[in-house]
C-alpha cells in the first residue's frame, strides 16, 4: 500500500467529512470495515472538537437484557479490535492525534472489502452523487430544450407572418392587374369609334 495513504500523527484535514472519507478509504484499501465511535463537543459553542473512528470489530457486544430467552442469537461480530484514528480540532483544522493500526482479526482481501456494510454505504453515497449529477444534467438539458423550443416557435411565427405579407402583396398585385385588365376591356375599339362620331 502507498505509505501516503497510511494515517500518521499530525496529518490534517479541513473538515470532519474529509477525515471520515480518509479513514473509510484507508479501511477499504487495507481490508477492514469502519465506523464512527464517538465525538466530543465544545461547551462554549457546541462545535465538534474531536472524533474517534474505529474498526467495525472494535469493542464487544453488550448482553441484551431485553430478551434473555433468545434461542438463536446473532453471531458475534466484534472482537475487541484496537484499530482506531482520533482527530482533534487544532487551529481550525482536524489533526490526527491518535492512531493505532492493531487488528486482532483477519483482514479482508481488497477485492472483497466492498462487501462490508461501511464500504457498501460509501459505494451507495457515490451512486447518490452520480444520480444527483445526472439529474442536474437532465434538468439543464430540459431547460435548454425549452429555450430552443421557444426560439423555434418565434422563428416559425415570423416565417408565417412574412408568408402572410408576401401572400397579401401577391393578392394585391393580382387584384390591380385584374382591375387594369377590366378597364382595358371596357374601352374596346367599338366604343372608341362611337366616341369619335
Amino acid at each position: 500500500m502507498d505509505t501516503n495513504l497510511i494515517p500518521r500523527l499530525g496529518l490534517e484535514f479541513e473538515t470532519l467529512e474529509e477525515a471520515w472519507q480518509y479513514w473509510s478509504s484507508y479501511g477499504g484499501k487495507t481490508g477492514f470495515g469502519v465506523r464512527k465511535q464517538y465525538f466530543s463537543k465544545s461547551r462554549k459553542d457546541g462545535t465538534i472538537t474531536s472524533y474517534k473512528y474505529v474498526c467495525c470489530k472494535e469493542g464487544v457486544r453488550r448482553p441484551d437484557k431485553r430478551d434473555y430467552k433468545t434461542i438463536h442469537p446473532r453471531p458475534e461480530t466484534r472482537t475487541g479490535c484496537k484499530a482506531r484514528m482520533t482527530v482533534s480540532r487544532i487551529n481550525g483544522k482536524y489533526r490526527i492525534v491518535d492512531f493505532v493500526d492493531e487488528h486482532n482479526h483477519p483482514l479482508h482481501f481488497p477485492e472483497t472489502v466492498h462487501l462490508k456494510a461501511s464500504q457498501r454505504k460509501e459505494n451507495e453515497d457515490e451512486k447518490d452523487v452520480k444520480i444527483r449529477e445526472l439529474a442536474a444534467e437532465l434538468q439543464r438539458e430540459r431547460k435548454r430544450r425549452a429555450v430552443l423550443q421557444q426560439q423555434l416557435e418565434i422563428i416559425l411565427r415570423d416565417v408565417e407572418q412574412h408568408s402572410d405579407k408576401v401572400s397579401k402583396t401577391i393578392n394585391d398585385a393580382l387584384q390591380r392587374v385584374k382591375e387594369v385588365e377590366e378597364k382595358g376591356n371596357t374601352t374596346s375599339p367599338s366604343s372608341k369609334l362611337d366616341a369619335a362620331k
